[in-house]
């Protein structure tokens, strides 16, 4: 076969990939405002009678890393959605006290037994 060409065909395949993004993890702020006392009357710190390091659990997740330190109002940034199921605490290095549960909505103030919650989107 002379003169003949021999013509090699590259083809060539773009492959594209689509991940799907999450739309947001936006947060809400769920603010602790300790009372003076723990429920039960004591001070918030029986040793040196300094102010409780308040932190929560929300819907299971606890914040007690992010918890604030000798002071009776502290802010939480959560990424839990819907109607929360918050628990209050004062983190001490024994065992923590407890001051309460609530549920609590977006644009709601909330009482537990020793704490008021309220949550801002």
């Amino acid at each position: 076969m002379s003169g003949a060409h021999v013509v090699r065909a590259v083809c060539t395949v773009l492959v594209t990939t689509t991940v799907a993004t999450p739309v947001s993890n936006a947060t809400r702020t769920v603010k602790v405002v300790m009372d003076d006392r723990k429920p039960n009357g004591n001070q918030w710190d029986e040793v040196d009678g300094s102010d409780p390091e308040p932190y929560v659990i929300v819907d299971g997740h606890s914040y007690r890393d992010d918890r604030c330190k000798d002071t009776k109002t502290c802010a939480f940034k959560v990424v839990e959605k819907g109607r929360l199921a918050i628990t209050v605490k004062d983190a001490d290095l024994g065992d923590d006290d407890d001051a309460g549960s609530t549920t609590c909505d977006a644009g709601e103030s909330c009482r537990t037994k020793g704490a008021t919650v309220i949550v801002v989107d």
